[in-house]
């Protein structure tokens, strides 16, 4: 044993996070957007050890047989962690997650026969402190009609206004771009289109986050199109808020609220539990029912499948196209148990 590891306390670092699979453990660093990182599963039952013993003590225990120094070594080099005299000094972080939001997203799909109310909407997802809004639509809208539901929704305190809308030939990038700079939380992006392409916001010195315009060929004709989950499609959370999100409630619903393209209200659009219409009830009453927040609630360490999976944290999930509430998403093509 090497002499450095003497009386030492091996201490990981708060901001990094392991996640335990069926065969195999994520590393997970939500202030480091890089690649996802992997070790054995004895690995990371060992790393459990060096909350409470000193490295002397799990070098000579040794319960799973590994090589306690060439991890050490490993999880220094990656800068995972550092050795300490006092591990007492570094408190476990507490895992607790808060919003001031009532609701944090919101859903409106549009189609042939919708017909919001938008203003009511609007006052509705500004009482409940709503942070983000998301519109779709399944048709294509010309740009006064989109113009028209920006200013619906400008006046509220609204963090960005993303339009998922259909491609037309009759609107071009330039008058997106436009339109983002006029107002400054709106991002576009265009489903459908004949190519995939990206356009930096007017703004971006500014707004650097929206503002942007999106093409992409992906062919959204409906809610149905929601759900589909891959490895490709993770997104590897950008602070220990969003990570602890995903450890302590549903990634996919959690303080979200939807309206559908007939104005029926939903947990998501894709799913068939509706709340009322949005023409005769109230999103602040929706809101209030347990039935409706329960979704938000449904970990993935409750999910069947998902519970042994090393990404389960760090995927977005789906509840619409399931058999029962706690089945694996069936748009879901990953299975942990063969990684």
């Amino acid at each position: 044993m090497g002499k450095q590891y003497r009386n030492k306390y091996m201490y990981i670092y708060a901001d990094v996070f392991f996640t335990k699979g069926y065969n195999r453990t994520l590393i997970c660093e939500p202030a480091v957007n890089s690649s996802w990182h992997f070790i054995p599963n004895e690995f990371y039952e060992t790393i459990l050890l060096f909350r409470n013993k000193l490295i002397d003590d799990i070098i000579d225990e040794n319960p799973y047989n590994i090589d306690v120094e060439g991890l050490i070594e490993y999880l220094l080099k990656n800068n995972y962690g550092s050795l300490v005299d006092d591990i007492s000094l570094f408190p476990p972080i507490e895992m607790k997650w808060y919003s001031p939001h009532v609701i944090e997203n919101a859903i409106i799909d549009i189609d042939k026969q919708s017909q919001h109310d938008y203003d009511k909407i609007a006052n509705e997802l500004d009482a409940l402190l709503c942070k983000n809004v998301q519109i779709r639509s399944y048709i294509s809208i010309d740009i006064f009609q989109i113009e028209d539901i920006i200013r619906r929704f400008m006046g509220h305190n609204f963090e960005s206004i993303d339009f998922i809308l259909k491609f037309t030939d009759n609107v071009s990038h330039d008058a997106y771009l436009s339109l983002a700079k006029e107002y400054p939380s709106v991002s576009f992006i265009v489903h459908s289109s004949p190519q995939n392409q990206f356009y930096e916001s007017l703004l971006h010195g500014i707004y650097p986050i929206v503002g942007y315009v999106q093409y992409t060929k992906q062919i959204i004709s409906s809610s149905d199109c929601c759900g589909i989950i891959n490895k490709d499609n993770l997104v590897h959370p950008t602070c220990i808020h969003d990570y602890i999100e995903g450890v302590l409630r549903n990634k996919c619903l959690n303080k979200k609220i939807s309206i559908d393209a007939d104005g029926n209200i939903k947990n998501c659009p894709s799913m068939k539990q509706c709340y009322g219409n949005i023409k005769s009830t109230s999103l602040v009453d929706v809101c209030a029912l347990r039935k409706f927040r329960s979704y938000w609630f449904i970990t993935k360490d409750k999910i069947k499948v998902c519970k042994d999976c090393e990404y389960r944290y760090v995927c977005n999930d789906c509840r619409a196209f399931v058999k029962h509430k706690f089945d694996k998403p069936k748009k879901c093509n990953y299975d942990p148990y063969k990684s």
